[in-house]
C-alpha cells in the first residue's frame, strides 16, 4: 500500500488516484515489479505514523531529507536535489530488497529527474 499526501507538483490528488512527479515514478516502479498499487490518501503526519507502524510500504508527499521524521522511519537516498532540498520517499523498515530495488530504479531515472532540477 502506498500513502500519498498532496504537495504539488510532487503529488497531486486526482479523481483516479494521485498524479505528479512522485506518483509517476512509483507507478513506473510498480510496473517493473508487475505489482498493483493500492493508494491511501491522508495527511503527511498520519501517513508517516502508519509507515512507522509498518502499515504502508511507501509514502510520497514531496518529502525532503531534512524532515523531522528521519529518526523514526526509513527513507530512500535522495533521488533529486533542488538547491539545498534533497527529495526522498518514505519506505517501510526491514524490507531491504524492496528498498534496494526502489533505489536502483530511482538511480536509473536520474537523467530524467535532473531535468526537473532548477539551477
Amino acid at each position: 500500500m502506498v500513502g500519498y499526501s498532496e504537495n504539488p507538483p510532487w503529488v497531486v490528488k486526482g479523481p483516479n488516484g494521485p498524479t505528479g512527479i512522485e506518483p509517476d515514478l512509483v507507478k513506473a516502479f510498480a510496473q517493473t515489479l508487475q505489482a498493483d498499487i493500492r493508494w491511501r490518501n491522508d495527511t503527511e503526519q498520519n501517513l508517516l505514523e502508519e509507515l512507522e507502524q509498518n502499515k504502508l510500504h511507501l509514502v510520497m508527499a514531496g518529502i525532503t531529507h531534512d524532515t523531522p521524521w528521519k529518526k523514526k522511519i526509513a527513507f530512500t537516498r535522495p533521488y533529486l536535489e533542488q538547491g539545498k532540498k534533497k527529495h526522498v520517499l518514505g519506505v517501510i523498515k526491514g524490507e531491504n530488497a524492496f528498498v534496494l530495488a526502489l533505489e536502483k530504479f530511482l538511480h536509473q531515472q536520474e537523467p530524467f529527474l535532473k531535468t526537473l532540477a532548477t539551477p
